[in-house]
């Protein structure tokens, strides 16, 4: 990065925005049942038409990964990734999005999501 500043002349943010970094957000819905956020992690990563349904407001599922909890990149490239707490009674929720703004909205969109679809088991 200071050898691009030094070559380009260029500021530090200019530069970066040629990364197209994504802006995350991250959040936690605290006194979660434990076997309720297991539940509904299972159901979002063993069944295609649950997850298709639930992720077609963001234009439908790209790519799940099931490594540590379960992680969705969406269609339009924004990510909603879910966990279960290892010590706690709690779900966590991250995100990712192109813009700050619309990270701060899809992470309320997930923790409003994981509360309904945990609180329903």
């Amino acid at each position: 990065m200071l050898s691009a500043i030094a070559k380009t002349g260029r500021p530090l943010a200019e530069i970066a925005a040629d990364f197209r970094f994504l802006a995350g957000a991250s959040g936690r819905l605290e006194g979660m049942p434990t076997e309720n956020s297991a539940s509904f992690l299972r159901k979002l990563a063993a069944d295609k038409a649950y997850a298709d349904k639930i992720f077609s407001v963001l234009g439908g599922i790209a790519n799940i990964d099931n490594r540590d909890g379960v992680r969705i990149t969406a269609s339009n490239g924004e990510v909603v990734h879910f966990r279960a707490s290892g010590n706690a009674p709690e779900l966590r929720c991250y995100v990712e999005a192109k813009a700050e703004s619309r990270a701060d909205e899809l992470l309320g969109w997930g923790l409003a999501l994981g509360r309904a679809q945990i609180l329903e088991s």
